[in-house]
């Protein structure tokens, strides 16, 4: 079944390469994750998204929780929480 998505994961790397496009082009980055999970249907195998996960820039900072080494890996990535913080004027609003 798979586990549901607890923290969105993105490299160091990805995360530079992001904000510099972003400057460079003078845009604004909303970033999108989909959680996809592989059922297997033998012969094959099919593939189902479980989870859908986005962020605005000017919430980006808010869902930030840590940055640590992924197990099994050498690279380091920036965690994120996969709640969507309010803003303040959005929290006001309540």
């Amino acid at each position: 079944m798979g586990a549901k998505m607890a923290t969105f994961q993105l490299d160091h790397g990805d995360c530079d390469d992001i904000r510099e496009v972003a400057e460079r082009d003078e845009v604004v980055v909303y970033l999108f994750h989909a959680q996809v999970i592989d059922r297997a249907e033998p012969p094959t195998t099919r593939f189902e998204a479980v989870g859908l996960w986005w962020i605005d820039p000017f919430s980006f900072s808010d869902s930030y929780q840590t940055s640590r080494t992924r197990p099994r890996e050498t690279k380091t990535a920036a965690y994120y929480s996969i709640a969507i913080p309010l803003t303040p004027t959005a929290a006001a609003k309540l």
